[in-house]
C-alpha cells in the first residue's frame, strides 16, 4: 500500500511538470529553438573563413560543428510539429487485458511491489509474472515462482528458447489470450488507472500500441539525466504527430492482433521496444503517445550500470539505422522515415561529441590548431550561438536538465563511439536487463571517459605551466575545465546510495577546482 501511495504522489508531481496544457512553455521553447538555429549561421560562416587552408584537425572540428548545427536544425523543425494529446476516450467495455510483468533476476522485494501494483490496476485484467530466470540460469528463479503463487498470480516460466526479453514476451504471448497486452518491467510500479487512461485510444482500430513516458525515482542531482525530460516532454510528442513515437519497453500497451501481424515482439535487436515499434509502423499500424507517466521505476544509479545500458541502446539504434534503414524500409511514410532517421542517428551524433570533448586535449597537449594560424573567431558570434544552444536545452529540459543533459551525453560519448563500432562489426553485449542488485561499481566501459578526464586535467596543468597565457590558452583552459567538471560528476558516481553518491560527486567537482586553483597559484605568474 505504501508503494501505491508513493506512486500516486510521484505520478501527480511528474504529470504537473509535463507541458500538456502549458502553451507558454511550448511557445517559448520554439522561439528559443529558432533563435539558436539562426545564431548558428553567421557563426559557422565566420568559422569557415578561418578554417580555409588550415590542417586536418581544423576541418574535422568544423565538420563536427556543421553536423551539430544540422542536427539542431532538424530537431527544431520536428519539435515545431509536436502535439500533445488531450484526455483519451473512455476505455471500452469487455475486451480482456493481460498485464505481463517481466522478471529476470530482480530482487524479490522489488518484484513483489511491482506485482502488487499490477494487481491493483482497476480495469478488469489478468496479471502474469513472466519469469525468465530459469532460462537465464539464475539460481533464485524458483523463488519468483513461489512469490507468484503466494500473491495468487500465474507465473509463466520458460525453460528454453532464445535469450532476451523479447523471446520471453513471445513465449508469454503463446500462453495468454487477452486482446490487449500491457508490459511492465519488474522495477516499475504502475498507477491503478493505467488501463483506464490508455485503452480508450484503441477505439481507433488502426492503433497497434500506446506508449507512455517513464518517471523514475532519481536524485535531484542525477548526473545521468535518467529523467530524460527533453525526450519524454518534447521529442516523443513530436514523433507522435507522424505516428512515429516508439515504445520504451516498460509501460506500453499493445493490441495482440497487431503483434501477431508482425510475428510477435521483435527479437532482432538486443532489446525489443524500438524495433517492434518500427516493424508495426512499417506494417501500416499507427501508434499513440499518451503524454502522462503512468509508472514510476528505478534507473541506473552508478556509472558502470548506466554505461552498460546506454551501450546496449546505442548498438540497437545504429544497427537499425545501418542494417534495417528507415531510408529504404518498405511501408513507412516520408514523415516516419525522417523521424526514424532522427531517432536512430542520435547515438552517432552523440559519438561525434568526442571531437569537442578531445579538442582541449589535442590543443593543450599536442598543439593541434582548429583554425588558420593568426585567425581568431569573433567572440560575440561564439557567445551568441553558445547561449542559443544552452537556451535551447534549458527551454526543453529545465534548469536542472541542462546540466544533466550535458553531463550524461559527454560522459557517455566515448562509449557511444565504441557502440557504433561494435554495431558495424556485428558485435554486441548480452541482452541481460539493467542490473538492479549487486550492481558493479566499476566496468571497463568507465575507463573510456576516465582516460578523457585524465587528459583534460593534464591539459589544465600543462596550459597553466607553459608560460604567459594567450587568449587562445585562456579559451582552451576554460573548455578543458568545463568538460572536466561535466565528466567528474558521473565518473565518480559509484555508490547506489543517493546521499553517498551526492557527497562524492560534490567532493570530486571541488577537487577539479582545487587542481585549477593550485595550478593558477603555481604557474599563473
Amino acid at each position: 500500500m505504501r508503494a501505491l501511495t508513493a506512486n500516486l504522489r510521484l505520478r501527480d508531481q511528474t504529470a504537473d511538470a509535463y507541458p500538456v496544457g502549458r502553451p507558454r512553455r511550448v511557445r517559448a521553447a520554439r522561439v528559443i529553438s529558432v533563435v539558436a538555429v539562426v545564431a548558428g549561421i553567421p557563426y559557422l560562416w565566420s568559422r569557415y573563413s578561418g578554417v580555409s587552408g588550415s590542417g586536418v584537425a581544423a576541418y574535422m572540428f568544423f565538420a563536427a560543428e556543421c553536423v551539430a548545427w544540422m542536427q539542431l536544425t532538424l530537431t527544431t523543425v520536428l519539435l515545431g510539429r509536436a502535439v500533445w494529446r488531450s484526455q483519451p476516450p473512455p476505455p471500452p467495455d469487455g475486451p480482456a487485458a493481460d498485464v505481463l510483468v517481466t522478471v529476470c533476476g530482480e530482487p524479490l522485494s522489488m518484484v513483489e511491489r511491482t506485482v502488487q501494483a499490477a494487481l491493483a490496476i482497476r480495469y478488469p485484467h489478468k496479471t502474469y509474472v513472466v519469469n525468465d530466470g530459469r532460462r537465464a540460469g539464475l539460481a533464485d528463479w524458483a523463488e519468483v515462482d513461489q512469490l507468484a503463487r503466494r500473491l495468487g498470480v500465474e507465473c509463466l516460466t520458460r525453460r528454453d528458447g532464445p535469450a532476451g526479453k523479447a523471446a520471453n514476451l513471445n513465449s508469454a504471448l503463446r500462453r495468454t489470450s487477452g486482446e490487449f497486452v500491457l508490459t511492465i518491467d519488474a522495477d516499475h510500479v504502475a498507477h491503478p488507472d493505467f488501463l483506464d487512461d490508455t485503452l480508450g485510444w484503441f477505439t481507433d482500430s488502426g492503433v497497434a500500441f500506446v506508449a507512455t513516458p517513464q518517471a523514475f525515482q532519481v536524485d535531484a542531482d542525477d548526473p545521468f539525466n535518467n529523467a530524460e525530460r527533453f525526450f519524454y516532454d518534447f521529442l516523443q510528442p513530436a514523433k507522435d504527430r507522424d505516428s512515429a513515437a516508439f515504445s520504451c519497453g516498460n509501460g506500453s500497451v499493445y493490441r495482440r492482433c497487431a503483434l501477431a501481424h508482425i510475428g510477435g515482439f521483435s527479437e532482432w535487436n538486443l532489446v525489443e521496444d524500438l524495433h517492434t515499434s518500427y516493424c508495426l509502423h512499417a506494417a501500416g499500424w499507427r501508434s499513440v503517445y499518451h503524454p502522462r507517466p503512468l509508472t514510476v521505476g528505478s534507473a541506473p544509479a552508478i556509472s558502470a550500470v548506466y554505461l552498460k545500458q546506454r551501450m546496449r541502446w546505442a548498438i540497437d539504434s545504429v544497427r537499425l539505422l545501418v542494417f534495417d534503414s528507415p531510408i529504404r524500409k518498405p511501408g513507412l511514410t516520408l514523415a516516419q522515415r525522417i523521424q526514424y532517421v532522427h531517432t536512430t542517428s542520435f547515438y552517432l551524433f552523440a559519438a561525434m561529441l568526442n571531437i569537442f570533448l578531445l579538442a582541449p586535449v589535442m590543443m593543450g597537449l599536442f598543439g593541434a590548431e582548429f583554425s588558420r594560424p593568426g585567425e581568431s573567431v569573433n567572440g560575440s558570434l561564439v557567445g551568441i550561438y553558445l547561449a542559443g544552444v544552452a537556451g535551447f536545452l534549458w527551454a526543453h529540459a529545465g534548469r536542472g536538465g541542462l546540466s544533466q543533459i550535458l553531463q550524461g551525453h559527454f560522459f557517455a560519448a566515448p562509449v557511444y563511439l565504441l557502440a557504433a563500432a561494435c554495431a558495424l562489426l556485428g558485435r554486441h553485449p548480452d541482452s541481460a536487463p539493467t542490473e538492479k542488485r549487486r550492481m558493479r561499481s566499476s566496468s571497463r566501459l568507465v575507463l573510456l571517459p576516465a582516460v578523457v578526464f585524465a587528459g583534460l586535467v593534464a591539459t589544465i596543468v600543462t596550459v597553466l605551466s607553459s608560460g604567459p597565457l594567450t587568449p587562445a590558452d585562456l579559451g582552451n583552459l576554460a573548455w578543458a575545465t568545463l568538460f572536466a567538471l561535466l565528466l567528474v560528476g558521473p565518473l565518480t558516481t559509484t555508490s547506489p546510495d543517493a546521499r553517498t553518491a551526492r557527497v562524492i560527486r560534490r567532493a570530486a567537482r571541488a577537487g577539479v577546482l582545487v587542481v585549477l586553483g593550485v595550478s593558477v597559484l603555481a604557474f599563473g605568474g
